[in-house]
């Protein structure tokens, strides 16, 4: 499931998809993921998605905030200001002109 995950990390996934896909419950899903990956479905595909976009804005220069906030589903790049800064207590643009790479230094 986390391949899968990996794959379609842009797409809009829904726990109804996973479900389908790995032919249990939504709910066995939830409990499955939690087990062995130690961390709740939602979160892990929110790390994901926060250290994919980390490594966009830090290594493609040439793409703009707003491309990648639209790369991964987005409303606009407000949204996905809030989320970045939300997880890593800075905004995406000193983040980026930063010349080391800065750790998540937001507590869960």
């Amino acid at each position: 499931m986390q391949s899968y995950i990996e794959l379609r990390i842009n797409d809009s996934l829904s726990i109804e998809e996973l479900a389908d896909v790995a032919e249990f419950s939504k709910y066995h899903v939830y409990r499955m993921f939690k087990g062995i990956v130690d961390e709740p479905l939602s979160g892990y595909v929110n790390r994901l998605k926060r250290e994919r976009e980390t490594n966009l804005i830090t290594y493609r220069s040439d793409m703009t905030i707003t491309n990648i906030s639209y790369h991964y589903i987005f409303a606009d790049s407000a949204v996905f200001s809030h989320a970045f800064k939300n997880y890593y207590i800075v905004s995406r643009f000193p983040y980026r002109n930063q010349d080391t790479f800065l750790p998540r230094l937001k507590p869960d």
